[in-house]
């Protein structure tokens, strides 16, 4: 039986970009390996830890979306306490998925509406805004 999980773990702040990439690239491979499906990879970028973890304050919060069997999860997890990277990790099982097909294409979807929404945020913060005001407009005093 398929299930849809969520995890997220924290990478220690002193790694640089392409060990991430790496430390993800190898929890991505697990999934695949095992027989599931990664459905959507999100970095959250750099933030203040609520108390120090293993002398460290700040860390870099990754999100994975996955669509894996059950017994999977353990060897998953096994792996990633193995990773010396990682600070922590947290996985939580959103739902059951029966048809897995049904359900990848359904995130396909959403993903590529979510892309698109991420684009039109993109252009409309590329286009200038007109800050020309003239000072009467203001109620500027002489």
């Amino acid at each position: 039986m398929f299930n849809e999980y969520e995890i997220v773990f924290i990478v220690r702040p002193d790694v640089d970009e392409t060990e991430t990439m790496a430390a993800l690239t190898r929890i991505t491979d697990a999934v695949t390996e095992l027989g599931g499906h990664v459905l959507l990879r999100e970095d959250w970028g750099s933030r203040k830890l609520a108390y120090p973890l293993k002398k460290n304050v700040r860390g870099r919060y990754l999100m994975l979306v996955v669509v894996t069997p059950a017994a999977s999860i353990l060897e998953i997890e096994r792996r990633m306490r193995l990773d010396d990277r990682l600070l922590r990790f947290l996985t939580v099982k959103i739902e059951d998925v029966l048809d897995v097909p049904a359900h990848l294409a359904a995130a396909q979807e959403s993903g590529r509406a979510q892309a698109e929404i991420r684009r039109r945020i993109e252009v409309e913060e590329e286009e200038p805004e007109d800050d020309d005001y003239e000072m009467a407009d203001l109620g500027a005093l002489d």
